[in-house]
């Protein structure tokens, strides 16, 4: 916040243990947007960050678990309103105790078990998403990936290249393996039985709602892609982008609800009246919760996930404006529009959240309006 409040007309740099990070305007966006990926990439620029060349290399050598999401998931969201709206009952009739009375509830832990199960619905289905040792293993890698991060990112620069030794000295480093042995082991049938389907013509596991593993393991574009192991580390990707980051949303909106029980009822009455017209919980009606919208808006603009002590952030204990967004590390030399020399190698971000706690964009930035955007 500080470099945004001294530099926010010019870029600047941050320096991190582990290398420096230029911050870039947030006028620069649309530009940066438009420079070819292989110029400018952002999963080299993640894998920075996780100091994961040696372990997550699948991400790089492939973008399978890319093209699951924009090719399966995202023209298909309609489909899984349905099957979330399943699981989402079967995860809280689980997950929630049965009481009579007021009972003390752990909410981070709730929240995260609740969201590794909607997230396990879309990527490896029924029944894998109901198995307790998937559920363990998909939330206990994104701490023991980002525990070896932190731990790696304290160490001097020079001793970079020692990395991959110094992490399998780490216990943290051997969870994680184990982590990813389990998932090779648990998606083994699944792909198995999916292949008999196919191989004698009673193959159901290609509708719309269809998980993202089988997705994957049919629309494989070489051997490489369609390797069991490489799918059992794709998934696991996919569950490290999506778990933890969405629950630290959740635990954030349900306190600030908490506290705001006049906002409360408003979603509430807003709600109820989206689902009880025609198309229930279709994509239509939901796109039409427009108080949900501007309260999500609010909560993350005050409280972005990224500084949750419930989020195992990159940027946690770091020289790094934690809120920072839009990573990407350039691949080649660039020079944008208004002259500016990005050198290969340059990591690049974007102060986000200190832009939106800036009075001069914000209007009461410190204010808390749930309906700000309404």
């Amino acid at each position: 916040m500080d470099g945004y409040n001294k530099h926010k007309d010019s870029m600047f740099w941050i320096r991190r243990n582990d290398r420096d990070i230029l911050i870039l305007l947030n006028k620069c966006v649309d530009e940066l947007l438009a420079i070819p990926v292989e110029k400018l990439r952002g999963t080299e620029a993640q894998l920075e960050n996780l100091r994961g060349l040696y372990y997550m290399d699948v991400a790089i050598r492939s973008t399978l678990h890319t093209r699951s999401l924009n090719q399966k998931m995202n023209p298909n969201l309609q489909a899984y309103v349905d099957v979330v709206r399943d699981e989402l009952a079967y995860a809280m009739e689980v997950e929630i105790p049965k009481s009579e009375g007021w009972t003390e509830v752990p909410i981070e832990d709730l929240l995260l078990r609740i969201i590794a199960r909607i997230s396990a619905i879309f990527i490896v289905g029924v029944p894998l998403c109901r198995n307790e040792e998937w559920l363990r293993t998909s939330r206990d890698l994104g701490v023991n990936v980002f525990t070896t991060v932190l731990i790696l990112r304290e160490l001097p620069p020079f001793l970079r290249p020692l990395h991959p030794i110094i992490a399998r000295c780490l216990p943290s480093w051997h969870r994680m393996q184990a982590n990813f042995s389990i998932s090779k082991r648990l998606i083994a049938p699944v792909l198995e039985q999916h292949s008999s389907k196919k191989t004698s013509g009673k193959n159901n596991d290609d509708g719309p709602a269809s998980p993202l593993l089988t997705w994957m393991a049919d629309n494989g574009s070489n051997d490489l892609e369609r390797d069991p192991v490489n799918l059992a580390h794709h998934t696991m990707f996919l569950g490290l982008r999506s778990i933890h980051t969405t629950a630290s949303q959740a635990i954030h909106a349900t306190l600030d609800l908490t506290v705001r029980p006049k906002v409360l009822e408003s979603l509430r009455d807003e709600f109820r009246k989206v689902i009880t017209t025609d198309g229930g919980w279709g994509e239509p009606n939901l796109l039409e919760l427009w108080k949900l919208d501007s309260f999500m808006s609010e909560s993350q603009r005050i409280d972005p996930p990224s500084l949750s002590k419930t989020n195992p952030c990159i940027f946690q204990n770091s020289n790094c404006p934690r809120t920072a967004v839009f990573h990407r590390l350039a691949m080649e030399p660039l020079t944008l529009s208004d002259g500016t020399y990005l050198p290969e190698g340059t990591f690049i971000t974007v102060a986000a959240a200190s832009t939106l706690l800036d009075p001069e964009i914000t209007p009461d930035p410190e204010t808390f309006d749930a309906f700000r955007t309404y």
